[in-house]
């Protein structure tokens, strides 16, 4: 079979999909890159208005002595679960919930409290279960908050660097036939493609960095809560 292509034009063939066939893939794949790049542009918007509201909450909630206040209601929640755990029932964690969220408002931290006042079981282990479950939940939380961004961190750079590698051959053969404005022209696009991913790649860089440390913070006092008040 292969002697038979050889023999009835083969090298024109292997030279089509060399050139020909590759030029006009790059050529079909030229704007759908443009479209990603726009909308990640205007996701990386997105992302960055709810990073700074973030940021905005939490500079405000720092500044009013938040972990001071967390340690007091700590205590006021402790005292509550031992005159409570004399008693007939389980401790109310409803209003255990409600004591912890006036001295906190750091998300995934009051998203754990919120779950918590919804636990309504009297057994202890399956108690331990359900609150291990919720840790859990927290975590898979964070991780998947954080993963938005950091996807951004590399797939932005990617895709600048198509877009950059997708107009150099009509540019080259611009070049050659001397058609300066088709040159000038994919250039343009070349390099601000390159710019674009590389801006995404960047912001969404720091964005994840910091909100690590954020969501990191939030489930350390998740988990000192937990093992202040119910020993998990």
């Amino acid at each position: 079979m292969l002697f038979i292509i050889s023999a009835t034009g083969g090298k024109s063939f292997i030279a089509w999909l060399s050139s020909d066939f590759l030029a006009w893939v790059t050529s079909l794949l030229r704007l759908p890159v443009l479209i990603l790049l726009y909308g990640l542009t205007l996701w990386m918007i997105v992302e960055i208005g709810m990073f700074t509201y973030e940021w905005i909450i939490r500079i405000r909630h720092r500044r009013s002595s938040a972990s001071e206040g967390l340690e007091l209601c700590l205590h006021e929640a402790a005292a509550a679960l031992q005159v409570q755990g004399d008693g007939e029932s389980r401790p109310q964690l409803k209003e255990i919930s409600a004591i912890l969220k006036r001295c906190t408002s750091h998300k995934f931290v009051l998203q754990f409290l919120n779950c918590l006042a919804d636990i309504e079981d009297e057994d202890t282990r399956q108690f331990a279960v359900r609150l291990e479950k919720l840790l859990q939940g927290c975590n898979a939380a964070i991780t998947k908050s954080v993963e938005r961004t950091r996807t951004m961190v590399r797939i932005g750079p990617m895709l600048g660097l198509m877009g950059t590698l997708i107009p150099m051959g009509p540019a080259l053969l611009a070049l050659t036939q001397g058609d300066i404005n088709t040159l000038a022209s994919s250039l343009i696009y070349a390099f601000g493609t390159t710019v674009l991913g590389l801006l995404i790649g960047g912001i969404a860089y720091v964005i994840t960095t910091v909100r690590q440390h954020w969501y990191d913070k939030d489930m350390n006092d998740i988990r000192y809560i937990c093992e202040m008040l119910f020993g998990e």
